[in-house]
């Protein structure tokens, strides 16, 4: 998923030389090589939560071009469940992924920055899925048959007129007082 970074060169490329002379035993490279297999674990990680956001990107738009053409053709929508749990789980790595790069980066892992541009076009691709989500399945549709519930011109004639009950009393207990 994360470009420039293929899967062969992820754990490869750490720096192998050997302790200076006159060190402790092991003390700098020991270090050196605990970082550099921390960062692989975490590239490697990070390059499976980055290829299951995308199946679950993929997945998604082809439930919801199903489900619109259903709308389409006035048929009821069958993958709004499968669709919200798609989104939800990618919702969730992306979170990990935007919290292992902020790791990579205090690593220093060279390619950061690459990965950091490729997490941010996850997470709008993502985004742009959930707008679609929205917008096809949440919104509301009335019967033809049921009207307003509120009869807002008879309500905006009373606040023209000053005709709300409340109004009315706050306005007699100015007149008692003055």
């Amino acid at each position: 998923m994360f470009k420039g970074l293929s899967k062969t060169s992820q754990g490869k490329g750490s720096p192998k030389s050997s302790p200076a002379k006159g060190s402790p035993k092991g003390s700098p490279n020991k270090h050196s090589r605990a970082a550099t297999q921390e960062l692989a674990l975490l590239i490697s990680r990070m390059q499976a939560n980055a290829d299951q956001v995308e199946r679950d990107i993929l997945e998604t738009q082809k439930k919801l071009q199903q489900d619109r053409q259903h709308s389409e053709q006035r048929q009821a929508l069958q993958h709004q469940q499968e669709v919200g749990r798609s989104l939800k789980e990618a919702e969730v790595l992306l979170k990990d992924l935007f919290l292992d790069v902020d790791k990579a980066q205090r690593l220093k892992h060279p390619q950061a920055e690459e990965i950091e541009k490729d997490i941010k076009q996850l997470h709008e691709r993502v985004t742009q899925e959930c707008a679609e989500y929205r917008a096809l399945y949440e919104k509301m549709v009335l019967p033809p048959d049921v009207g307003p519930r509120v009869d807002w011109a008879r309500v905006l004639e009373q606040k023209q007129v000053g005709g709300h009950p409340a109004a009315i009393r706050g306005r007699h207990r100015a007149v008692l007082r003055g």
